[in-house]
């Protein structure tokens, strides 16, 4: 599997899970977490399977909470369409996804 690392003015702000873990049968580990579409211009889908997810935080560039969410549901869309175009990042447990708003 492999990580990319996020920085923001020099500080690590997570990373971002690139690909799957494969279990010792060699099959797909069956939790994953997704965020899409990357770039977006409005509305993006976190989807969770094998896992529980109690809250998605959304942070800005500089690293301030701008939402909370309590997903109720393996799927969960959120509308950032009214937000200025920059960089957010998504925290899903203990994994942080950049998400570029244009």
């Amino acid at each position: 599997f492999g990580t990319v690392k996020s920085y923001l003015n020099g500080q690590n702000v997570g990373s971002e899970i690139t690909s799957y873990c494969r279990t010792p049968t060699n099959e797909l580990s069956k939790e994953a977490v997704n965020v899409f579409p990357n770039p977006t211009t409005g509305l993006i889908t976190v989807q969770h399977e094998g896992i529980s997810i109690a809250k998605i935080l959304i942070f800005n560039a500089i690293g301030q909470i701008v939402k909370t969410v309590e997903p109720t549901a393996n799927e969960t869309q959120l509308d950032l369409s009214e937000w200025a175009k920059g960089v957010y990042f998504v925290k899903v447990n203990d994994k942080m996804f950049k998400v570029v708003k244009q």
